[in-house]
């Protein structure tokens, strides 16, 4: 965006913005309903201040320099605001600007819901409901290892379509009431967020947009990060409460194991995944996944011989914060590798064996529900390995250009 000329008389009127707590010397700054978010120094809190009372710049110019002693670069710091989309007007002229500040996409489930009316979802009973459900599910794992899902538990009826078909229903239904979990605790602590797909390596995921969770307290933001997890806690929970009695067949044994997969997914926080904005907020960072990406890449080059990427844009205090969750970083992939290795991948074979099998013995009908299950399995791998391929030969050819 090219720099606005504006006159010392301009006055500007603000979005409505949260200003938080000073914490190391900076405050966040930002529109919750757009999820834009920017750490400022005191400073740079006390120009918004000013300009959202309506003064005019040469008098915001002026407050500046008799409290701080310079001059402010009310030019480059105006610009900055309205590439935020912080700015709604410049003399009563509204700025037009909704790249930055445009709405987060998706679907805004509860959005016109009173957080009062779910307030009782994190309620102090509530919240030590959720807590019991971890301790009581830790205990359980522990002492009844009998119980842990199997590969086995993924086959519940006899043909292979079908049952794909029911661990796939079973699946997504896991998914999106996970996402409801994150959009209840959001509203219920007067957030709004906002459900959308996306992609996460190589597999279409649901997901929410939490960002207005940040102009909470950060002690108001763990119980929305992790509501979801808290869900299929309580689920998992209840399928090996069932398992134990011998009540429901199979099917909580193949729950329990799609939820057990996706608990381990939330762990690989390389990922973005819940537990990562639970650590964030805990180690007060706002970029962490691309600061360490950065960092990564600079050892790579270093390590190639390569020349060194500038990393003087990253704070010193960020810096810090990278190496000291590398550990973090290199966890969530080892458990990205143990869900794949111990899980997934044994489920799939599991499947296959079953397809075989039938290919092999059944009639010609299960003959060829096997074949076409065998069929999708294959094409399914084949087009993995293809994009992981393409995207490996793009990263390698855009390093060698850089």
């Amino acid at each position: 965006m090219s720099r606005t000329p504006l006159s010392g008389s301009a006055r500007l009127a603000l979005y409505p913005l949260h200003i938080g707590v000073p914490e190391d010397g900076l405050c966040e700054v930002g529109r919750a309903e757009t999820g834009v978010f920017i750490a400022l120094p005191v400073e740079g809190v006390a120009l918004v201040e000013w300009l959202g009372q309506g003064m005019p710049l040469t008098e915001v110019g002026v407050c500046f320099e008799d409290v701080f002693g310079v001059a402010p670069e009310l030019g480059e710091f105006v610009e900055g605001l309205l590439e935020c989309g912080f700015i709604k007007s410049i003399d009563g002229t509204p700025t037009g600007v909704a790249v930055a500040g445009q709405a987060a996409r998706g679907w805004r489930l509860f959005a016109s819901l009173p957080a009062e009316r779910l307030g009782w979802l994190l309620s102090r009973p509530c919240l030590i409901a959720y807590r019991a459900i971890w301790v009581a599910l830790a205990a359980v794992l522990i002492t009844c290892p009998s119980l842990w899902p199997h590969a086995r538990d993924t086959l519940v009826v006899s043909g292979v379509i079908l049952n794909a078909v029911i661990v796939a229903l079973l699946a997504w239904t896991m998914v999106f009431l996970h996402e409801l979990a994150h959009l209840l605790a959001a509203r219920a602590r007067g957030a709004i967020g906002a459900l959308s797909l996306s992609r996460r390596l190589y597999f279409l995921v649901a997901q929410t947009d939490m960002s207005g969770v940040r102009a909470l307290p950060r002690a108001e933001r763990y119980a929305p990060y992790l509501a979801g997890m808290t869900l299929e806690a309580g689920v998992l929970l209840g399928c090996l409460g069932l398992r134990w009695a011998g009540a429901g067949g199979g099917l909580p044994a193949l729950l329990a194991y799609i939820v057990t997969i996706q608990l381990l997914f939330q762990c690989a926080i390389f990922l973005r995944t819940d537990l990562y904005f639970v650590l964030t907020n805990r180690l007060r960072a706002g970029s962490l996944a691309a600061d360490t990406s950065q960092v990564l890449r600079a050892y790579g080059r270093r390590v190639r011989g390569a020349p060194a990427i500038d990393l003087s844009h990253i704070p010193q205090r960020e810096r810090r914060l990278v190496h000291w969750y590398l550990p973090f970083y290199a966890a969530g992939i080892a458990a990205a590798v143990v869900d794949l290795a111990l899980f997934v991948v044994p489920a799939v074979v599991t499947m296959c064996r079953r397809a075989l099998h039938e290919l092999t013995t059944a009639g010609p009908l299960r003959q060829a529900e096997a074949a076409a299950f065998l069929a999708i399995v294959t094409f399914n791998l084949g087009s993995v390995a293809v994009i992981a391929l393409w995207q490996y030969l793009g990263g390698r050819r855009a390093r060698t250009v850089a």
